[in-house]
């Protein structure tokens, strides 16, 4: 095998161990939301970043993320996946 074969082994085996302990996290609370077993099993993979929002975008993200009992900041980073992956797909 080549280096990068088992550089991608490794980063292979690194990410099914980050799903796993996320998915671990995730079934251990029994109350999660779809919306928040999603968030839970992507953290491990986040990056922070600062951007503008419009005024009544961030209320409404707001108000969404209260009622579905998660982080703004995960209700921000599940809408600009969606987004990210249906511009992708309109190619």
């Amino acid at each position: 095998m080549d280096s990068s074969s088992l550089s991608s082994i490794g980063l292979t085996s690194q990410l099914l161990l980050s799903i796993k302990r996320a998915h671990a996290e995730a079934c251990a609370v029994d109350s999660l939301t779809p919306a928040q077993m999603l968030v839970k099993l992507s953290e491990a993979f986040m990056t922070t970043i600062e951007a503008k929002i419009r005024e009544p975008v961030l209320k409404r993200a707001r108000e969404l993320a209260e009622r579905e009992n998660i982080p703004l900041e995960q209700i921000i980073s599940l809408a600009v996946t969606q987004a990210v992956g249906i511009w992708s797909n309109e190619r």
